[in-house]
């Protein structure tokens, strides 16, 4: 009696795990064809079904050569079909110490996965001969990736071959999860429907950053500054005199990303094209006979190329928000030229005198502070501030300048990293 009781619980439990489900499936012409699915559940990823129209109707085949999805609806199961590219290794060799080769033996196939998590990122699993493999789509892509994961036996022992935790962190961009949660992540269905979903249900800003792949990390932004600029004369004959100018800027800016992981470091070169006109004149009576004039002119033409880290510390779907620090050198091709006019009074009959004097000018070094803001990474405006002023004299001269000024940049990325929402 209780052989026979044990025999029908065996033949229940068959009959439940193989049976036909409502579903449906969606053929090559995007056709969604609703009827009756063969459910049956294997260890391995099935790479046929069988469906009817009614329980009455013939059955027929469904695969990859006519199918793209297969859902079972009341199951919420779903089955896409991808081509795909696998471990050969790990899926030939169920004994770990048979697997020697720490890269992915490359195996492609057009087959059924399942689907996981359905979102902004979506994961998918692939089970042959026992051996599970995980595969991620982003929303707006066209294939899945591997999660590449494998076991080797290498010098006698085991080792983990773990390029997933790198994947998941590059696709993965809420910025709620950190590197601690990519590093703890295992290679197990819970963990990582439990990170994907995270990241799906992320109230924070996301992106989909797909450049990594193609090597398109570099960001070139053509930019006009607006700048405010102080030019002091210190002891220049003159004394000391302050001349506030206006100026429009040009320049370009080569700018780098660094950090893979939320994007929140950029490396950049810049190259700032400016023309100055710092002309100043002034009148001093040094006595009751004559009358002295000075004018000091001094138009450069000033390049200066810099070179610094930029923090994104706010990094969203449409905004960045970021601070810069920069080191730069200016370069000037112009002297400063001081005329001197002594004017007599014109009882005394003397002719006036005239007195020429240029102080070569050098390059010089200068600290920079940004704070900027980009929409959609391409349109965007920074504040820029020097730290050190300039000074444009070689240093045997008793006299100096400085050059200070603030600037508001305005700035269009012709070219920007590729996120997609």
């Amino acid at each position: 009696m209780q052989k026979v009781f044990i025999l029908l619980l065996l033949t229940s439990s068959l009959f439940a795990q193989k049976k036909f489900k409502q579903g449906y499936y969606i053929n090559d012409l995007n056709q969604k064809i609703s009827g009756l699915i063969l459910y049956n559940k294997t260890v391995n990823t099935p790479d046929r079904f069988q469906f009817k129209k009614s329980m009455e109707s013939e059955t027929i085949s469904l695969n990859t050569s006519n199918s793209k999805q297969i859902v079972f609806e009341e199951e919420s199961i779903i089955f896409e079909r991808y081509t795909v590219t696998y471990d050969k290794e790990s899926v030939n060799y169920a004994d770990v110490l048979q697997r020697i080769n720490p890269n992915i033996e490359a195996e492609t196939k057009t087959l059924f996965l399942e689907k996981l998590v359905n979102g902004e990122v979506s994961l998918y699993l692939l089970t042959i001969n026992g051996f599970k493999s995980y595969f991620i789509k982003n929303k707006d892509e066209e294939n899945v990736k591997l999660l590449e994961y494998k076991k080797i036996y290498n010098d006698g022992n085991i080792k983990e071959i773990t390029n997933y935790k790198k994947q998941l962190s590059e696709n993965l961009l809420c910025n709620k999860l950190t590197l601690k949660n990519f590093l703890a992540v295992e290679y197990k269905e819970n963990k990582l429907k439990d990170i994907i979903n995270k990241n799906n249900n992320c109230d924070s800003v996301f992106f989909n950053y797909d450049t990594i792949k193609h090597s398109s990390k570099i960001i070139l932004t053509p930019y006009i500054d607006y700048s405010f600029n102080t030019f002091n004369y210190e002891n220049l004959g003159i004394n000391e005199n302050k001349i506030n100018r206006q100026n429009i800027n040009l320049g370009i800016e080569f700018s780098y990303l660094i950090s893979d992981i939320n994007r929140k470091f950029e490396t950049f070169l810049r190259i700032n094209y400016s023309k100055y006109d710092f002309t100043y004149g002034t009148k001093s009576i040094d006595s009751q006979d004559f009358t002295e004039y000075y004018t000091t002119k001094f138009e450069p033409t000033i390049l200066t190329p810099e070179i610094g880290i930029r923090y994104n510390f706010v990094t969203q779907i449409k905004h960045k928000i970021y601070s810069n620090f920069s080191l730069g050198y200016s370069y000037t091709n112009d002297d400063i030229k001081l005329s001197i006019t002594k004017k007599y009074n014109e009882d005394l009959n003397l002719p006036d005198e005239y007195t020429n004097i240029t102080y070569k000018t050098f390059g010089d070094i200068f600290i920079q502070l940004g704070l900027g803001y980009a929409f959609d990474w391409r349109y965007g405006f920074e504040v820029k501030y020097n730290l050190i002023p300039r000074n444009y004299f070689d240093r045997i001269y008793s006299y100096k300048t400085n050059h200070d000024n603030i600037s508001l940049s305005f700035r269009y990325s012709i070219i920007k990293p590729k996120f997609k929402k």
